[in-house]
């Protein structure tokens, strides 16, 4: 009972980067994760956070390959083109993961997140983020608590979890 206050008044301090030690971390949190300005690209994509999420973080780690686990995938992979045209679309080695926890088991992903693919998973619950957290030997996992997570898989950083109101 007491944990849920805690864990609110974590993410709180957290969204603007209070309390985060790592450079990473602060730079990501500030810059991609909490950035309330307009962004380039915002006009042509939906209004949804969550799609505006995904587009900044496309345009942050610039992917290669990207794979969509979604029974409803066209939005997502729209929004991933319209945030990068380069990005292939395919379930071979991807290098970033969008997912929808609620139409795929992490068993389908987690896979590619423990051989250093960044993600962002959708509709997650705390089962998803323990299943991700067991096999992410590197990286850092940021968490709103509402529902979306986002992977940082990247080898140079250590292992570590955020919880961030974004």
């Amino acid at each position: 009972m007491i944990s849920a206050p805690l864990t609110l008044f974590r993410c709180l301090r957290h969204r603007r980067g209070f309390g985060i030690h790592s450079p990473f971390a602060y730079a990501f949190v500030t810059e991609v994760l909490a950035q309330r300005l307009p962004y380039y690209g915002y006009a042509d994509i939906s209004h949804d956070a969550r799609i505006r999420l995904l587009f900044r973080l496309i345009v942050y780690f610039k992917p290669e390959k990207a794979a969509v686990f979604s029974s409803q995938p066209d939005l997502l992979r729209s929004a991933v083109k319209r945030a990068s045209s380069k990005v292939c679309l395919t379930k071979d080695t991807p290098d970033f993961v969008v997912a929808d926890a609620d139409d795929y088991a992490p068993d389908a992903y987690s896979g590619f997140i423990a051989d250093g693919a960044n993600a962002i998973i959708l509709n997650s619950v705390p089962e998803t983020r323990r299943a991700i957290a067991e096999v992410l030997p590197h990286g850092m996992i940021f968490d709103n608590r509402r529902g979306t997570l986002v992977i940082a898989s990247l080898k140079h950083l250590p292992r570590q979890d955020f919880d961030v109101w974004f």
